[in-house]
């Protein structure tokens, strides 16, 4: 479905680098420029990718790596930003 809902829109299917389809009601994408998992829901695929996509600039200068973003609420976006490692780990 999700590849389907992309189809008419060929600028932004080629910029799908993967897809997980492993939980019916969560699609998750990655783009091939970006390294955040995109979490899509399984409804209006494209709507939330192009919503995404608009708002990646702003996300970015705000956080440099983000783990995920949640696109599955109509009103809302939920960003996780991947978290730094304890200075234990670093060494």
């Amino acid at each position: 479905r999700v590849i389907a809902a992309l189809a008419p829109r060929p600028e932004l299917l080629k910029r799908v680098s993967q897809l997980d389809v492993s939980d019916l009601h969560d699609a998750v994408v990655i783009l091939d420029d970006d390294t955040a998992l995109l979490r899509l829901g399984d409804a209006d695929f494209v709507a939330r990718l192009q919503q995404y996509i608009d708002l990646q600039p702003a996300l970015r200068e705000r956080l440099a790596t983000i783990d995920y973003v949640d696109l599955r609420f109509d009103e809302r976006l939920y960003v996780r930003p991947v978290k730094a490692l304890p200075a234990l780990a670093r060494r």
